[in-house]
């Protein structure tokens, strides 16, 4: 966090501001709020990777982040044709192209039949496992019980996919998405962006992902 503050010209001073609200667990002032909140809007357009991240401290031009992005994707895609068993390969591109589409529903829950029409989990199970293995994706598996361990609480069939750097979501959410969140919109696609946001955080970070939801709930 502090290397991202440094490079985009944040002072010394207001991140030894930032630290003591942190450590005091006080309110941040309005002016330093402002500035982190664009900041964030920024690291959702931009993302995290070396590429990306370079590009628009080079040229500040959101079009060339997207040429970098777009780049990535290509790699993805051919290398998934490229590296993957033969008889997964139409699956594990299947699988990446509905990530989007999958969080953008009410319920995010992973669903195998929104893959494809009569879609199931013994034709895409491996293929997932491959994205996943791959790091270009994490899952955040389900909980109806809050107590520790988590892992042993999780339910192994039923989680939600998520693209393991946001900068490759927004990419794949179109043209136009990043500028509706440099605009402040981290709402779109049902919530699908701030919670992609946090998994990535999470994620890099080395966390283990679980959502609660109630046994009863839809």
């Amino acid at each position: 966090m502090l290397r991202s503050l440094w490079a985009n010209g944040m002072s010394t001073g207001v991140i030894d501001a930032l630290s003591k609200c942190y450590a005091q667990e006080s309110p941040v002032p309005a002016g330093i709020h402002v500035a982190l909140k664009n900041m964030l809007n920024l690291y959702v357009a931009v993302g995290g990777l070396p590429d990306a991240v370079n590009a628009f401290l080079r040229t500040n031009n959101m079009n060339e982040v997207r040429k970098v992005y777009q780049s990535i994707l290509k790699e993805y895609r051919d290398d998934m044709v490229k590296y993957a068993p033969d008889k997964d390969k139409s699956h594990i591109r299947e699988c990446f192209n509905s990530v989007p589409k999958q969080l953008a529903k009410e319920n995010k829950k992973f669903q195998y039949n929104k893959v494809k029409p009569g879609g199931r989990g013994e034709m895409y199970a491996g293929s997932l496992q491959w994205l996943e293995d791959a790091g270009i994706i994490c899952r955040c598996y389900n909980t109806d019980i809050t107590g520790l361990p988590m892992e042993g609480n999780a339910k192994d069939n039923v989680f939600k996919v998520y693209m393991s750097d946001i900068g490759l979501l927004v990419e794949m959410l179109g043209e136009g998405t990043r500028a509706d969140i440099l605009q402040g919109n981290l709402d779109g696609f049902k919530g699908a962006i701030f919670e992609n946001l946090m998994a990535d955080t999470l994620h890099k970070k080395t966390q283990n992902l679980y959502y609660f939801r109630f046994p009863d709930s839809p």
